[in-house]
């Protein structure tokens, strides 16, 4: 059966992790023994109460030794999904505009005079919005979660998560590690901070939001952008993602035939099946787990990003074709072409195991 996946939010996840750990700190908000639907109603509950907000928000992203911070005024309705974005800084990007409505997302530059608009009215309402069941089983399925205490950010109290990605999980090889600052009143995430790696780079981000307020008087008007008519404006694609419990329901849905592996260990099984789309290529990803890790097939139509981009990725021979084997942190993938059709094979597993089971895949 296929499922269209939501776009959580910020917002979402941390109402998700506080009525989870409702236990925590005097949080009285459910308890610990509720199914995954009962949290999902609570969370809906308490999200759709954060309502529309206006105020401030700084990043700061540090790499190696450099720093890059900007700050922009911001107009949310949670409820409707909409934003609105107005860059301050830096300098270079002080006019930058980001809105986003039920229909499409536009990301304006005023120095270069471009537009460019992302149609997403192809999602409908089901797919922009939050299913929040979802929301929490993924909290619970790649996240070991601890709670910290108290702090206090700008003139707000907010109870601090901890939030450590479990071993095999889609995104162990991404994010170390999460902290979650969540205002005791509102329920809403006022900062955030990630240490995530891509390849050997390691990447520390923080996002603080100040100045809020919320059920704040924000006309429609504020989520709809018309482009200078002397812009030029370029539309972009967001891809359409489905999910499936075998192979063989995915198929009906892919342009290529799929090719599963042959040999996996013995103790993986198929979770499910991944298919994203747009007009120019398809991606079937095939997730297998075991009890602590997961091993990700991946097959499309599309080659040009078929080869590692990572400086230290060894060549290696895939049933008699070129491919790359490359590790990010814990995680080792192997890349290929075959037939007009781009392979990879990614996990925890040592490269002997990932290698395996890329030559037990028939090139289609």
């Amino acid at each position: 059966m296929a499922s269209q996946q939501s776009l959580p939010s910020f917002p979402a996840l941390a109402v998700a992790l506080l009525v989870v750990f409702s236990g925590c700190a005097g949080m009285q908000f459910g308890g610990a023994d509720m199914s995954a639907d009962e949290l999902g109603e609570k969370v809906e509950q308490k999200y759709e109460n954060i309502g529309t907000f206006t105020g401030t928000v700084t990043t700061k992203i540090v790499t190696g030794n450099e720093t890059r911070t900007t700050e922009a005024n911001v107009w949310v309705n949670q409820s409707s999904n909409e934003m609105r974005y107005e860059y301050v800084a830096p300098e270079s990007q002080n006019g930058t505009i980001l809105v986003k409505n039920d229909s499409a997302m536009w990301m304006y530059n005023e120095t270069t005079n471009t537009a460019r608009k992302t149609n997403l009215s192809s999602f409908g309402t089901q797919g922009m919005s939050q299913n929040f069941q979802q929301l929490v089983e993924n909290v619970l399925e790649n996240y070991n979660v601890s709670y910290r205490g108290t702090e206090t950010v700008g003139n707000r109290s907010t109870y601090v998560l901890s939030l450590v990605p479990k071993n095999g999980s889609s995104i162990a090889n991404i994010t170390q590690n999460f902290t979650l600052w969540i205002d005791k009143d509102s329920w809403f995430p006022v900062k955030r901070h990630m240490v995530s790696s891509f390849g050997n780079q390691t990447y520390e981000t923080t996002t603080t939001y100040s100045n809020l307020t919320f059920d704040a008087n924000v006309s429609e008007d504020t989520f709809e952008f018309r482009p200078p008519e002397d812009a030029e404006v370029v539309e972009t694609e967001i891809p359409d993602t489905q999910k499936y419990d075998t192979v063989s329901a995915a198929e009906s849905d892919v342009p290529f035939d799929v090719t599963e592996p042959r040999q996996v260990p013995d103790d993986y099984e198929l979770g499910n099946v991944t298919v994203t789309s747009t007009d120019n290529y398809t991606v079937v990803s095939l997730s297998y787990r075991n009890d602590t890790d997961r091993l990700h097939v991946r097959q499309s139509n599309r080659t040009d990003a078929s080869r590692a981009t990572n400086a230290d990725a060894e060549n290696v021979t895939i049933d008699g074709q070129e491919g790359t084997y490359a590790e990010y942190s814990s995680t080792g993938i192997v890349r290929w072409t075959c037939g007009g059709e781009s392979y990879s094979v990614s996990g925890s597993l040592p490269k002997s195991e990932l290698l395996a089971v890329a030559e037990s895949i028939d090139c289609a």
